[in-house]
């Protein structure tokens, strides 16, 4: 049998964004591999997308189906490739996953003609049954955690659980990733080579409700179980990089990495045994002297704090859980630490009732806490998101071309007291005023490439994003 695995073109492009290889499809496809399914992976996120090419190779393979995994703003190229498909292979089943066909199975097919299932969550035991089923030419009806059409009817199965034992899923077949990226970055302020940095996810889910983010919804029905790989597999996972790809940076990208010390510090030792280098996220909450001066001392280069507002009135009705002058702490005991990169990230337009004076309170905290680089992106109100919901039953949602569902352009949508030229106005003016400073321009200095990197991507910024 044969599959193929495509993750469709976006046109959210440039030097501002992070580059992130599609691990979820090539774990995906180590399952399936497992499982003795003969898996062919295209990224048309980082690779031309060519219809005539894509056409040929299903024709040369005569894939059982063909799987498509979205976000929100590539749900419509996903579609595009999908008719393009149904057009010539009318009788190839389309299979839709990601979180925008989870969050809103049945809003998907009806919108989507040319998606026949979606996965919803979790995706490797569904679309392990759900292609078995398909190859056997088996009644799929009943199998758990897809959606599907009979007739006119929209049936959503049931939930599949949640796969308890993260172990058990085999490491991401890395080899299947074929891009070279020398001018992107993994994460801000890292400007290494591709072939010598990749990502890892050691959980599954967050133990937090932010109400911006959809990430434990991804995974289940508004789920909040978080889920851990052991320490020994993830070791494992990490000596396979550096034994077998000769990786030299890990970027770890789950939610909760750090928040157990128990399993951070073993992680850590590890990786300092190995001599790499890595980054990770914390949150300011759970920052703690001794924890951050063991990262450091492992080979912790790069840490990334989630403050979104310097506002604690918009940090609660954010369901943070965070205190302004817990991420004051926490930025003063990073800088304290000495680490290379202290990068803090930040949302305008968060909650339809962030007011200017709430975003004065964010220039404030900025400049207070001096982070070494800053994000800025433009709260967006994603399907499974209770910002979205909020944001519907007030009227403050324009449109859904869901192809400009990004952190960066002009929004399709306005707060209470600020329309989509405003959000943009603001998420720029946060930018600049931040990264026009003689601190920053000297730090970025310190590494010519990087300096020249985020010139080129700040000029493509601020003139090509309308």
């Amino acid at each position: 049998m044969v599959f193929f695995l495509i993750r469709p073109f976006t046109n959210v492009s440039g030097r501002m964004n992070s580059y992130h290889p599609p691990l979820n499809l090539a774990t995906l496809a180590a399952y399936l591999e497992m499982k003795g399914i003969d898996v062919k992976l295209y990224d048309y996120c980082e690779n031309p997308y060519d219809t005539a090419t894509l056409l040929d190779n299903i024709k040369k393979y005569s894939p059982t189906a063909i799987g498509l995994s979205s976000y929100t703003n590539t749900i419509i190229p996903s579609h595009e490739i999908a008719k393009e498909v149904k057009k010539h292979f009318p009788d190839i089943p389309i299979i839709i996953g990601g979180p925008h066909s989870t969050a809103m199975p049945k809003e998907t097919l009806l919108e989507f003609p040319c998606f026949d299932f979606i996965v919803v969550g979790e995706g490797e035991e569904t679309l392990h049954d759900l292609l078995t089923r398909l190859s056997k030419k088996e009644e799929v009806r009943g199998t758990k955690g897809i959606a599907h059409r009979s007739g006119e009817e929209i049936i959503i199965e049931p939930y599949r659980e949640l796969i308890s034992d993260l172990d058990s899923i085999p490491f991401p077949n890395r080899r299947l990733i074929q891009c070279d990226k020398s001018d992107r970055h993994f994460s801000r302020g890292l400007l290494l080579n591709y072939r010598e940095i990749t990502s890892i996810s050691t959980s599954r889910g967050c133990h937090f409700d932010c109400i911006f983010c959809a990430v434990n919804r991804s995974y289940s029905n508004s789920s909040k179980a978080v889920r851990y790989r052991s320490v020994a597999n993830v070791t494992q996972e990490i000596e396979k990089c550096v034994n077998e790809f000769e990786i030299k940076h890990i970027n770890f990208f789950d939610d909760s990495f750090a928040l157990k010390e128990s399993r951070l510090f073993p992680i850590a030792e590890k990786l300092k045994q190995l001599n790499l280098t890595w980054n990770c996220d914390i949150r300011a909450s759970s920052a703690k002297r001794d924890a951050l001066e063991h990262m450091k001392k492992c080979g912790c280069i790069k840490l990334s704090i989630g403050v979104e507002s310097g506002s604690q009135r918009i940090m609660d009705l954010l369901n943070k859980k965070i205190t302004v002058d817990q991420v004051k702490k926490a930025f003063k005991m990073c800088h304290e630490v000495g680490f290379k990169i202290i990068e803090g990230t930040f949302i305008v337009g968060s909650h339809p009732d962030e007011t200017m004076d709430d975003v004065n309170k964010s220039i404030s905290l900025i400049k207070e806490i001096k982070p070494d680089l800053i994000s800025v992106a433009i709260g967006t109100p994603y399907p499974g998101t209770k910002l979205r919901t909020i944001m519907a039953s007030r009227g403050l949602i324009e449109s859904n071309d869901w192809y400009k569902y990004s952190l960066i352009g002009k929004p399709l949508w306005r707060t209470e007291h600020f329309s989509p030229d405003d959000l943009v106005k603001l998420q720029k003016r946060l930018m600049r005023k931040f990264y026009l400073n003689l601190h920053v321009f000297f730090y970025l200095l310190k590494t010519p490439k990087y300096f020249f990197h985020m010139l080129r991507a700040g000029l493509q910024f601020f003139f090509q994003h309308h």
